[in-house]
């Protein structure tokens, strides 16, 4: 819980937004835009103090709704950063998108490799010729892919990890220096261009199946039309909503949710650094798993955060890594 808020900066930017440098968040920050039927099964009620941080749009509001104690809404973390008053040095390339293909962990690499292929495709048969492409940051890109996007008029762009502090900014710069992203799926990206001004377009290939009734709607005023662009209005108040532009919190607001400059921090770092020995431990004990387990290899990683640490058996057949497994056997 505690660990997953230094994923992209998050935690540095609220603490600066907060004027809190030492604050630790009282429960866990929403990483990712949320959508999925899984994460409303897998967020079970906190302890009485601890919550969980959501942005808002269609999942955030129906959480939120359902168990009022567990979940508060305050916003995606990236419009913090953008409260920072920063000073871009940016090279604008105007006329050029920026590509975000998908990654998914779980195809062979051969697999990803076809289907960066078919996206890229699909974008020069588009009439999109030049841009640059930014590769997600748990994609182990090979020096062929790159030459792949690289020969078809893309450069790649700096990759940025989860774990840098400044990832957020970055982001930002990247998405300023273009006329705006194409994608092939669902993510944060299509709503923070979209919101800074910028066009967003959704492969219109995309499976709407794969999604629920009402996410239809966020996504087809994004899906890229004959004519290389959308007609649609409503991006903006699409992407607004989803990102939770309406709960984000006034500074003092903020410190009160959670709970700054109080005694309580205090008992938040204990916990936390408890949780960080109960992980380096059970890391020991458990590393003599993965030589035994062909699941355990050296491309797994953990489903719920991303992250490579070494895994730990869920149920019989879901492995998650020692701080999500912790996360929720302590929690739910």
């Amino acid at each position: 819980m505690f660990f997953i808020n230094d994923r992209f900066g998050m935690k540095k930017v609220l603490a600066e937004y907060t004027n809190c440098n030492n604050l630790i968040i009282p429960g866990e920050l929403q990483h990712g835009y949320w959508y999925s039927q899984r994460w409303e099964q897998k967020r079970n009620s906190q302890t009485f103090f601890l919550k969980t941080f959501l942005w808002g749009g269609i999942f955030g509001e129906k959480m939120k709704l359902l168990r009022p104690n567990d979940f508060v809404l305050i916003g995606d973390p990236f419009l913090y950063e953008l409260e920072r008053s920063v000073d871009f040095d940016t090279e604008k390339n105007e006329d050029e998108f920026a590509l975000y293909p998908q990654y998914l962990s779980t195809l062979s690499i051969e697999d990803r490799e076809a289907k960066h292929l078919d996206f890229l495709d699909w974008v020069c048969a588009s009439g999109i010729s030049r841009g640059g492409v930014s590769f997600h940051p748990n994609e182990e890109t090979s020096r062929k892919l790159k030459e792949v996007y690289q020969s078809r008029g893309f450069r790649v762009l700096e990759s940025v990890q989860v774990g840098d502090q400044n990832f957020f900014e970055l982001k930002r710069k990247e998405l300023l220096a273009h006329t705006g992203v194409i994608t092939n799926y669902l993510g944060p990206h299509v709503f923070r261009a979209t919101h800074l001004g910028k066009l967003a377009l959704i492969d219109n290939r995309i499976d709407l199946g794969s999604f629920a009734p009402e996410y239809h709607q966020i996504i087809k005023p994004f899906l890229m039309n004959k004519d290389g662009g959308s007609s649609e209005s409503s991006q903006l108040e699409i992407a607004q909503l989803e990102l939770g532009l309406k709960n984000m919190k006034s500074r003092t607001h903020l410190q009160e949710t959670f709970l700054a400059n109080r005694p309580i921090q205090l008992v938040l770092k204990i916990l936390q650094e408890t949780k960080n020995i109960l992980a380096g431990i059970g890391n020991l004990a458990n590393s003599s798993q993965i030589s035994t387990n062909p699941k355990l290899n050296s491309r797994w990683e953990c489903p719920h955060c991303y992250t490579k640490r070494l895994p730990k058996s869920y149920s019989s057949d879901i492995f998650l890594c020692q701080n999500c497994y912790r996360r929720f056997r302590l929690f739910n």
